[in-house]
């Protein structure tokens, strides 16, 4: 070979190795891997699939997971095995960020403990209407549970399921006035997180109403019993309107009514509860789970 043909040789293997420069160094250091495999055996780089002529494969959707690459400058956060890649222009462009990989907090079932005060209107009543203000407390239990996963930035976990149906059940009372009032209210409610006009909440349940000179003496000749189905809906995440028609079903007159309430809650731990008295709380109640 001539000496040009020789020089001419050398500056294509200089072009070659100069493209190929950051893909055959993380090569080297650590060799082949797995696409979407073991995240560990390239970081802090990705593993980049490549073809069978060698070539990198950009688009992910082309790529089953398990298929042959190597170690080079992540183009995406799938290169990454899930963690985030850091673009362009970023400190560390091309490298993956290390993930957490401390256990994820076990699933739990979320719960809230509602103090609530609410007033009552009552309609089409035996006796006249008038407002009946009470206070009580709400529980709310999720049907489901959540599993804590982990960012894509590896920064802590996440909760990707939050679960939308609750049951719930509570009581209030009222004890001002010549005549004393007992509400009590269980039912089921769902969590609208796209819901129309700031509205939250939507539900079903059931509302008993005890009412007389002394709810708590069982005589129903000084108190009467009603119980009916209700609807609730929910705004801004700490207002309830209720509206419920409950039957007599003991006491001295049998007579219906519908109730209308508006019921004001706000969370009993998280925001009543002073940062600096959480500590002596039960564990459940302080950290939301068991």
């Amino acid at each position: 070979m001539t000496a040009r043909g020789l020089a001419g040789a050398a500056v294509l293997a200089a072009a070659v190795a100069l493209l190929h420069a950051p893909l055959a160094e993380a090569a080297g250091a650590h060799g082949a891997c797995l696409y979407k495999g073991d995240r560990a055996k390239c970081f802090p780089y990705g593993c980049v699939p490549v073809s069978p002529t060698g070539d990198a494969i950009v688009d992910p959707d082309l790529v089953p997971p398990g298929a042959p690459g190597l170690c080079g400058p992540c183009l995406n956060n799938d290169q990454c095995g899930g963690g985030r890649c850091r673009a362009p222009g970023e400190e560390g462009a091309g490298t993956c960020v290390a993930v957490d990989n401390s256990p994820a907090p076990r699933p739990f079932r979320p719960r809230f403990g509602l103090l609530v005060a609410d007033v009552s209107m009552n309609f089409a009543d035996s006796s006249d209407t008038r407002p009946i203000v009470s206070v009580g407390y709400l529980g709310q239990i999720a049907l489901g549970e959540v599993r804590p996963a982990a960012r894509p930035d590896g920064k802590g976990f996440i909760v990707p399921d939050v679960p939308r149906f609750y049951v719930e059940g509570g009581a209030s009372a009222a004890f001002s006035g010549p005549t004393q009032n007992l509400f009590a209210w269980a039912g089921l409610t769902t969590y609208l997180f796209d819901g129309p006009l700031a509205l939250t909440t939507l539900g079903v349940g059931t509302l008993y109403q005890r009412q007389g000179t002394a709810i708590w003496d069982p005589d129903t000749a000084k108190n009467r019993d009603r119980v009916g189905p209700g609807l609730t809906l929910g705004f801004l995440q700490n207002l309830y309107l209720r509206g419920a028609y409950v039957f007599g079903v003991a006491g001295p007159d049998h007579h219906g009514a519908l109730i209308v309430s508006l019921v004001y809650m706000r969370d009993l731990f998280d925001d009543l509860v002073s940062d600096r008295f959480r500590k002596y709380l039960p564990s459940a109640m302080r950290d939301g789970g068991p």
